[in-house]
């Protein structure tokens, strides 16, 4: 993973009670400078209802395997360090492997507003 790094993210965690009695995602830092690949990527297609084009942007990261992030409803949340864009976990993907070593995790992430967001 060092070699192809072009960021490094901190790992937010854990939960807090608002004024309301919800649960709320509290932005809490669990792990700081985590190397990190992360992309960006489009595809745009025809929309026959609107009858224009539209895109849609994917982010992917990939880090190595010894981080722990979980996706979904686990209020983890992924802050890149270079721009400060917030991400939600959408998916964790461990690719298979043929000698057993341990690869590096792709994760599938949607930008958000803020931490704690």
């Amino acid at each position: 993973m060092q070699e192809i790094a072009n960021t490094f993210l901190t790992i937010l965690a854990g939960q807090s009670t608002n004024a309301y009695g919800d649960l709320t995602d509290a932005g809490t830092v669990q792990t700081a400078h985590v190397p990190a690949f992360l992309a960006e990527t489009r595809q745009t297609f025809w929309d026959p209802v609107a009858q224009e084009p539209r895109t849609v942007r994917t982010t992917t990261a990939r880090v190595s395997t010894w981080n722990t992030i979980l996706a979904g409803f686990e209020s983890q949340q992924l802050v890149d360090e270079n721009t400060g864009a917030v991400y939600y976990v959408e998916d964790v993907i461990y690719p298979p492997t043929i000698i057993g070593a341990p690869v590096d995790l792709r994760l599938t992430l949607r930008r958000v507003t803020g931490p704690g967001v």
